[in-house]
């Protein structure tokens, strides 16, 4: 974090450690790899760098699984879910991609068929490759929700890609459909996917720029902007 040390050397560290038997280790190696991702990682190098995330962490994502195992340690149920994001999301790893997208709209249908502490991750991923019909999906179930599997939910939003589905998004939280607080993060914050989605909401922001400041300003400020 100083950065005393070149990029290679933090590289090099990763696979020293990705198959820690302690659970914070992995995360710490994890994070080495994941975090350089938007600044330091062109779009011509993206592939490169999942085949790096895959290599390295691929085999345990897929050992652990989305689904809790009985008997399984305490190891594996901390590390999964951001270890099981990672890899299915920026490591391309398509089964844990596929396998979170069915997860996904089972739990949509129902609120059930996911451990509490994975519906953030799982909906993230699937939201990660979804489209408008599954931003729509999203937004349907908004209001069947508790509060924390709201706030999930809103995280998961953020991962959305698809150009259209942003934009619907968006959409949604200047039609009321969303509610502005805590929604109107959706304006600002491009979580995972910084670089790929940034223009798509700068651009929604100049053409909603007045009304966008207006639904902000009555919900915070009682109509003072």
């Amino acid at each position: 974090e100083s950065a005393k040390m070149p990029w290679a050397g933090v590289r090099a560290i990763v696979p020293v450690f990705d198959a820690d038997p302690e659970s914070h280790v992995v995360e710490e190696a994890l994070k080495l790899e994941m975090g350089p991702r938007d600044s330091l990682v062109p779009p011509n190098l993206r592939t490169k760098y999942a085949k790096f995330i895959e290599a390295n962490f691929g085999e345990s994502a897929r050992a652990i699984g989305w689904i809790p195992k009985a008997g399984e340690s305490d190891e594996a149920r901390l590390l999964r879910p951001r270890l099981l994001l990672a890899v299915a999301t920026f490591g391309d790893e398509e089964g844990l991609a596929q396998q979170a997208k069915e997860l996904a709209g089972a739990w949509l249908a129902t609120q059930q068929g996911i451990d509490p502490s994975l519906i953030g991750p799982v909906l993230t991923t699937a939201a990660y490759s979804g489209d408008m019909a599954l931003a729509k999906r999203y937004v349907a179930v908004w209001p069947k929700l508790d509060p924390q599997q709201q706030a999930a939910l809103l995280t998961a939003m953020v991962g959305f890609r698809d150009a259209g589905a942003i934009r619907f998004l968006l959409e949604a939280v200047v039609s009321g459909r969303l509610p502005v607080t805590p929604a109107s993060n959706l304006f600002f914050y491009a979580g995972r996917n910084a670089q790929s989605t940034r223009g798509v909401r700068l651009k929604f922001l100049e053409e909603h720029f007045d009304e966008i400041v207006q639904l902000i300003g009555e919900k915070l400020f009682g109509g003072k902007r």
